[in-house]
């Protein structure tokens, strides 16, 4: 007799499953059926907290970039106007015909736009919080793709197994496990955000601090 391993089709991402997932309790009359909505209920939920990372990076990877670009054409510049002046580019004999003093405050001005974007980007945590979105997006589809195969091994054993009642223990074990290690990795993110948060602030604060004594 061939072995029926059908799963539960999930929840296709980017429902709006949230509120359903969080506040719909388990019936007190337990059956087969509703091993396979949990099931639904883990894998939706999993589905959701990776495409919401997904989307949420975006903004943060704009910014990081746009800091670094800044940065980098601010060093750039700053770097190239010394340089120029000294070839004799600017001045009444130039072709620039600038005043030179007033031509090298410009490379003072490039460097501290590139100074301040890197700081931007240090204080608000633009390029660690892209990082940290990647990293947890990438540890939940790994979880979510060992609890799919392992699922269908275990609907494959479902039918034939000689303890109906110990199997359906182990495969709610295994939704528990799966449901416990998506929370893990969610509060392991928040927790470095916090970190993070918390560093920014002390920075502030230590170069903020004397600025106000003076």
């Amino acid at each position: 007799m061939a072995v029926n391993a059908k799963l539960p089709k999930p929840a296709p991402p980017g429902d709006n499953l949230r509120g359903y997932l969080h506040t719909d309790p388990v019936p007190i009359t337990w059956d087969e059926r509703q091993l396979d909505r949990l099931y639904t209920q883990a894998h939706a939920h999993a589905s959701e907290t990776i495409d919401w990372y997904l989307t949420q990076k975006a903004g943060p990877k704009r910014w990081s970039r746009g800091c670094r670009m800044v940065a980098i054409l601010g060093g750039a510049v700053g770097g190239l106007i010394p340089l120029i002046s000294g070839a004799g580019l600017v001045g009444p004999a130039g072709w620039l015909g600038l005043d030179p003093a007033q031509f090298a405050q410009l490379g003072y001005i490039a460097l501290a736009l590139g100074a301040a974007s890197l700081s931007l980007d240090r204080f608000y945590g633009y390029s660690r919080k892209w990082m940290r979105f990647m990293t947890t997006q990438h540890r939940l589809e790994i979880l979510l793709t060992e609890f799919h195969l392992e699922w269908v091994e275990l609907k494959r054993r479902q039918e034939n197994h000689p303890d109906p009642a110990q199997h359906e223990q182990t495969m709610l074990a295994r939704i528990k496990a799966f449901r416990l290690e998506v929370l893990q990795v969610m509060g392991d993110e928040m927790q470095t955000w916090i970190g993070e948060f918390q560093s920014s602030l002390a920075a502030l604060e230590k170069r903020v601090g004397p600025e106000r004594k003076e």
